[in-house]
């Protein structure tokens, strides 16, 4: 399960940033998970719930997004929402596309007081 190790490393990012902006607590956390990311949505909720028990996030809600992936064309240049297993370009029909977004995690923004 390496959403725990990803939570873990998301918790200490924000209550790091969190502390040194004069924050007591935080109270809501919005991530991003791109669709392409292999990290589960679910477990990485689950694993939050667990993970910041303790910490300047104990009272913190969470909002996670799920971000669609994006792949451009490498001919054409199109954009388009990738279709697993396959990478045809639904414009010219090549089938090499690069990944423009939706393998990243991050942290969108952060509220507290």
């Amino acid at each position: 399960m390496h959403e725990l190790s990803i939570v873990s490393s998301l918790i200490e990012i924000i209550a790091t940033d969190a502390r040194e902006k004069g924050l007591q607590e935080v109270t809501f956390v919005r991530l991003i998970i791109g669709a392409l990311s292999s990290a589960n949505p679910r477990a990485i909720e689950f694993a939050l719930e667990h993970a910041k028990s303790g910490s300047i996030l104990e009272g913190a809600s969470f909002e996670i997004v799920v971000e669609e992936a994006q792949s451009k064309c490498v001919n054409c240049a199109t954009l388009f929402e990738p279709q697993l297993p396959f990478l045809m370009c639904p414009s010219c029909g090549t089938p090499s596309s690069s990944f423009e977004k939706g393998r990243e995690i991050y942290i969108d923004y952060y509220e507290g007081e």
